[in-house]
């Protein structure tokens, strides 16, 4: 089985493959990440391996929330793939539900909710069991709720009570996780998930909104 994994919506961009037994990762930093440098990247580790898009079984793309920019290369070169490749299946990982799964193999026993820095004084954030299921949905809010509050530790975030790394490892085993229960995603279904306007979108309502 060869997966392709594909991370972009944070500042360190994540690409994973595992061809057999053997696990290739790479990780470019914030300066890297974009669309001249992520899919050359990806070339190059498959040229490694001696294989080309076409000789993958599956892929799997975080889709958000995150980065605008990221979410929007990583996406957009994943629905390229597909267009080329309609054999190719895709599996859709939401960053929340990947911050749960690493953390829910601390052994917690308690609810939980993941949260993300989304600027402004505003996050994003969802709730999830002890075991990393899901128990609300993905929300963008301004004032966090009481409780056990995992964060990212590249975030820092000083209101959280436990930090997490999205390690290749996790993000690869997520999906294939995700992959043994068939939970794949058609090409029309593969969009971003971005909770709130960009930050020029927002800009230029607050704009309008003065004149």
């Amino acid at each position: 089985m060869k997966i392709l994994c594909l991370n972009t919506a944070f500042p360190t961009a994540t690409i994973c493959l595992e061809n057999g037994n053997k696990k290739t990762f790479k990780m470019l930093d914030a300066n890297s990440k974009s669309s001249e440098k992520v899919l050359p990247q990806i070339e190059e580790i498959l040229t490694a391996e001696n294989l080309k898009i076409g000789d993958i079984d599956y892929i799997a793309v975080v889709v958000g929330p995150g980065s605008f920019t990221g979410l929007r290369i990583g996406v957009a070169l994943v629905k390229g793939f597909m267009c080329c490749f309609p054999n190719l299946k895709t599996v859709a990982i939401n960053s929340l539900d990947l911050m749960a799964f690493v953390f829910a193999k601390t052994g917690t026993n308690s609810d939980f909710y993941c949260l993300q820095n989304a600027l402004s004084g505003r996050f994003f954030l969802a709730k999830y069991s002890g075991a990393g299921r899901p128990l609300s949905d993905y929300l963008l809010v301004n004032e966090l709720p009481s409780g056990n509050l995992v964060g990212l530790e590249s975030e820092n975030l000083d209101i959280a009570n436990h930090f997490i790394k999205l390690d290749p490892e996790n993000l690869l085993a997520l999906a294939k996780n995700k992959i043994t229960e068939k939970k794949f995603t058609k090409l029309n279904d593969l969009t971003p998930i971005y909770l709130r306007l960009s930050q020029a979108e927002e800009n230029l309502l607050k704009k309008d909104s003065q004149c």
